[in-house]
């Protein structure tokens, strides 16, 4: 009996020991700053929409800034509202999580035809860090009944992103580090029979492939061709006169408060290039982020590098001004078939 009692209380002990020991990994664990999609559910019909609360999780020094990459296939989930279920755009911004609210700039750049959602917000002032809690939720309605992820992702609008998240502190300081990426499990991973999986690949690819390369070969062919020499005359003078006024406006008062496109020239003949300068004037509290659209018509102008006459494409930044040098992120979103310049820094 008393060796028993004795083997009982070394089991005891043993078994304290080691619950103690799994506590303190799983508290450990919990502790551990990361960055993650939570999914309502993992299990969806055609037709229902998934709910992804995009959460932070002890990253001490998060204030002010963030920007993130979020990668999905458009054959088989849209992004929708998740309280009204319409569908995103371009330019829909995620719903409000509980941090981050009632930012200085929250802005949307994303390419919904390539599954793609690219978001942030920035805070212009230093603030009180938010370490933890929902930045986004996001629905997303499934089109298909396949296995899919949804992943934090990399792209070349954020080249010091990790995995597609970049997290700020304080205006000007360095992007954060030292955190997880956590992605998400797979949506409908359990429930697709062997029948269902060849039927995955040509769904996806045939509406991807013809979805974008006939609209773009005969949208940009054919318009580029005859519109340049038919309308050179008269689209010169309606240009020009737009052109003048708001580069005049400015000169007026040289101190008032403005931002400005200054041309080089109004007049040009075909193959001159015309440098643009977007410039600021007297605005005391631009300090740590921007973000600006500028549209023009692609048939009439090419916009391009002013230095090596390079043509631009979705993802070109434009050179550098003499402010806002050495920026911890540049990013461009640019829609060159629709005329469509959109870039800033932070």
């Amino acid at each position: 009996m008393r060796k028993f009692r004795k083997s009982l209380a070394i089991f005891l002990a043993t078994l304290i020991a080691l619950s103690s020991m799994l506590i303190g990994t799983v508290s450990a664990a919990v502790r551990a700053p990361s960055i993650s999609m939570e999914l309502d559910k993992t299990t969806a019909e055609v037709g229902d929409v998934i709910k992804v609360s995009v959460k932070v999780n002890e990253i001490a020094a998060f204030a002010t800034a963030y920007q993130l990459n979020l990668k999905y296939d458009p054959a088989v989930l849209q992004a929708v509202n998740y309280n009204t279920k319409a569908a995103f755009a371009n330019n829909t911004r995620p719903l409000d999580g509980d941090i981050f609210l009632e930012p200085d700039v929250a802005a949307a750049s994303n390419d919904i035809a390539k599954g793609i959602l690219n978001f942030g917000k920035t805070f212009t002032s230093s603030r009180p860090a938010e370490p933890t809690g929902t930045l986004a939720i996001i629905g997303f309605k499934v089109l298909q009944k396949v296995s899919t992820n949804i992943t934090f992702a990399n792209t070349p609008t954020m080249p010091n992103g990790i995995n597609g998240t970049l997290l700020f502190s304080q205006p000007g300081s360095p992007s954060i580090t030292g955190y997880s990426v956590i992605q998400p499990p797979q949506i409908n991973g359990s429930n697709i029979s062997p029948s269902a999986k060849p039927t995955n690949t040509p769904t996806v690819k045939p509406t991807n492939t013809p979805s974008i390369k006939p609209t773009n070969t005969p949208s940009t062919k054919p318009t580029n061709t005859p519109s340049i020499k038919p309308t050179n005359t008269p689209s010169t003078k309606p240009t020009n006169t737009p052109s003048i006024k708001p580069t005049n406006t400015p000169t007026v008062d040289p101190s008032g408060s403005y931002i400005t496109i200054e041309l080089d020239k109004t007049t040009a003949s075909v193959g001159q290039i015309i440098t643009a300068s977007v410039k600021v004037n007297n605005i005391a509290a631009l300090a740590s982020a921007y973000q600006l659209n500028i549209k023009y018509d692609p048939a009439v102008l090419q916009a391009v590098n002013p230095t090596t006459g390079a043509a631009y494409t979705n993802t070109t930044k434009p050179s550098n001004g003499t402010i806002f040098l050495d920026a911890d992120v540049v990013t461009a979103a640019n829609d060159i078939s629709k005329g469509i310049l959109n870039f800033g820094k932070s």
